[in-house]
């Protein structure tokens, strides 16, 4: 199979640059012929992205909360702030994959090929080879999405007297549905360090749904993740002390790992093969909020691609 443009993995990176070149004015006949391969064939909700919406993108369709006020907590101490033109959204990845494959799949230039997987990438020149469960697919340039691998603790050539610092944010998260009223649907709790603090620093994320329904999420930023045990321990424990919540029924369950890393990005693997989403280093290193900076690099590149010289 041979294609122009090949995106690999199809989560938030890989959707956002597909939809931005799908919706990209191209000039006439130039259209380029796209190529997405994630090894999902079915796309749930297993993650969340919030943000404020400081620049335009294409998902407001997906967005489904929205909270005017915000505030970070610590031992004797509350800030409080808020915005009506710009609140703090919510964008469930089952409403994120819902707008990107309904577009995706309308776009007669694209191809999604799912439940495939690629074990190689080849940058040969003139062309980017890759093989993939279903053959062999030849691209002009290809975008790869894939995570980067995450090791428990420094890796093995790390300096300990390097200036950069590598850390992991990991959360677990539940979605709750209390017998009572519970929360304050109107504000979002950013950052919670009114918490133990044994197992290194750590914080609670609270988003109300509704008066009785939240996702609250136990988050640490430490060199190493946590057993499960422990993080669940913690969100029944913060439950109980802050909110009185001792019974409640657990609707949905998150879990994720992003690297945090003050060492500069590698935007490209080779002439030809593009780092994209985390792998191109579009998290924020200080937080981890991605969504919009994906967003705005997808919109970017596609619009590059659509004014280069062809030749």
């Amino acid at each position: 199979m041979e294609v122009d443009l090949a995106i690999i993995g199809g989560g938030c990176a890989g959707l956002s640059l597909a939809v931005e070149l799908a919706a990209a004015e191209w000039p006439p006949g130039q259209r380029p012929r796209v190529a997405l391969i994630e090894p999902r064939t079915d796309f749930v909700r297993d993650r969340t992205w919030c943000f404020w919406p400081v620049i335009p993108h294409a998902f407001d369709a997906a967005i489904r909360a929205r909270w005017p006020r915000w505030e970070v907590r610590a031992p004797g101490r509350q800030v409080i702030r808020g915005s009506s033109r710009l609140p703090y959204v919510q964008i469930p990845a089952d409403a994120f994959y819902e707008v990107a494959l309904g577009r995706l799949r309308a776009a007669p230039n694209v191809e999604l090929l799912l439940g495939g997987a690629v074990h190689e990438i080849v940058d040969a020149g003139d062309h980017v080879a890759l093989e993939t469960s279903a053959g062999h697919l030849r691209a002009a340039l290809a975008f790869d999405s894939r995570p980067p691998p995450i090791a428990p603790g420094p890796a093995p050539d790390h300096d300990p007297d390097a200036t950069e610092v590598t850390l992991l944010q990991h959360f677990v998260g539940w979605e709750i549905a209390c017998d009572r009223p519970c929360f304050d649907p109107t504000m979002a709790t950013l950052m919670d360090f009114a918490v133990p603090q044994g197992d290194g620093l750590h914080f609670f994320y609270v988003l109300p749904q509704a008066a009785d329904r939240a996702l609250v999420e136990a988050t640490y930023f430490t060199p190493t993740t946590l057993p499960t045990a422990t993080y669940e321990a913690r969100i029944r424990d913060y439950l109980g002390r802050r909110f009185g919540v001792r019974d409640f029924a657990i609707e949905l369950r998150e879990r994720g790992v992003i690297p945090m890393s003050s060492a500069p990005a590698r935007p490209r693997a080779s002439p030809r093969v593009y780092n994209i989403g985390l792998r191109g280093g579009l998290a924020k290193a200080s937080t981890g909020y991605a969504f919009l900076a994906i967003q705005a690099h997808a919109r970017a590149l596609a619009g590059r691609l659509a004014r280069a010289p062809r030749g």
